[in-house]
């Protein structure tokens, strides 16, 4: 990897010092694009040209899981720009076009689009306090857009993710990315963004899109899971008189809320063996409950969301634009410099 990211540098692009991501197949970098002009620019003008790049380990199976990966990350985008729904897009961390700058023919690395979002789930989750319940309108509204998102993934770009993990599912909390959900003085909640592709599936089978319905509910079920005691979950009492000794579901008119349904699902009590109720039916019908669960949002909804999680991305702000500062001092002692090489 070592030689990759010295390659990849040597064409002009700055490696930023902040926390790297890891995948099972990778590790995201954050880097300064090399078009980026210092030290004429400001601090908030050279924030657009940061860029994340994605390496492989250094295993031929990392390259290959790797130059899969692209390849489904631009089927993706494909799909999007064929159906004409453009905002797709926002709800992927896709790869940029291959070109001859984003050449991925050997595997080694790959560039995205736009840096991650500060906050993923498994992040939000650790960091919220254990003594203040997550407001079930936003846990609603995450299953929401998680949920087209998967259905999008399923039935216009046929691919399974097979990774649904909290790590892989990040809240973009900026102004552009905002749902509108009729919250009455107009603001929005976090949109969400689905990356790591690296397990992904082409044309999958229908179990592997029944398992991402079933990651799907087990990673948002863990918000409901606000006072962190796993015999706590949401529906789990209304599950034991819904499910018998052998396992069998009793008819969908007993489920009245989003959260006992997507409890059911992601701990397996939601199918019997004779799979009488699809997971794909029961998703459809969990995704109602939370389309009108989440229209209930109020106001104070998002301003106790955004009391809690807007410090942890401006930490995040603040360390970028410290890293970029220095690199500004840096260029400035050189002035034939446009960048400092590193």
């Amino acid at each position: 990897m070592d030689a990759a990211k010295a390659e990849f540098c040597s064409q002009g692009y700055v490696r930023l010092n902040l926390p790297i991501v890891t995948h099972e197949n990778g590790q995201i970098y954050r880097y300064l694009s090399a078009d980026a002009t210092c030290p004429k620019e400001q601090v908030q003008d050279l924030k657009t040209h940061i860029l994340a790049v994605k390496f492989a380990m250094d295993t031929e199976s990392s390259k290959q899981a790797m130059l899969k990966e692209a390849q489904l990350l631009n089927k993706i985008k494909t799909s999007v720009k064929s159906s004409k729904d453009e905002g797709a897009l926002s709800r992927f961390c896709l790869a940029k076009d291959i070109d001859d700058k984003n050449d991925i023919s050997n595997g080694s690395w790959f560039m995205m689009d736009s840096p991650l979002p500060p906050i993923n789930l498994a992040m939000f989750i650790e960091r919220w306090p254990c003594f203040l319940m997550i407001p079930r309108s936003f846990i609603a509204h995450v299953f929401v857009e998680l949920y087209l998102t998967v259905d999008y993934l399923h039935n216009i770009c046929d691919i399974a993710h097979k990774s649904f993990l909290s790590e892989n599912i990040y809240l973009d909390i900026s102004a552009s990315s905002l749902v509108q959900v009729g919250i009455p003085d107009g603001r929005g909640l976090p949109g969400t963004k689905l990356t790591n592709f690296g397990a992904s599936e082409d044309k999958p089978g229908i179990e592997s899109k029944f398992k991402d319905i079933e990651n799907l509910c087990r990673a948002v079920s863990t918000l409901a899971n606000a006072d962190r005691i796993p015999d706590r979950t949401a529906g789990s009492k209304l599950l034991l008189g819904l499910i018998g000794p052998e396992r069998n579901l009793k008819p969908l008119a007993y489920f009245h809320d989003f959260a006992d349904l997507m409890c059911a699902v992601a701990t397996n009590h939601a199918c019997d063996t004779s799979r009488r109720f699809s997971l794909e039916d029961l998703g459809k019908k969990c995704f109602e409950f939370a389309l009108e669960e989440r229209k209930c949002c109020k106001s104070h909804v998002m301003d106790v969301f955004m009391r809690k999680v807007r410090p942890w991305a401006d930490e995040v702000e603040r360390n970028e634009e410290i890293e970029l500062a220095h690199i500004m001092r840096e260029s400035e002692k050189d002035p034939s410099t446009m960048l400092v090489k590193k």
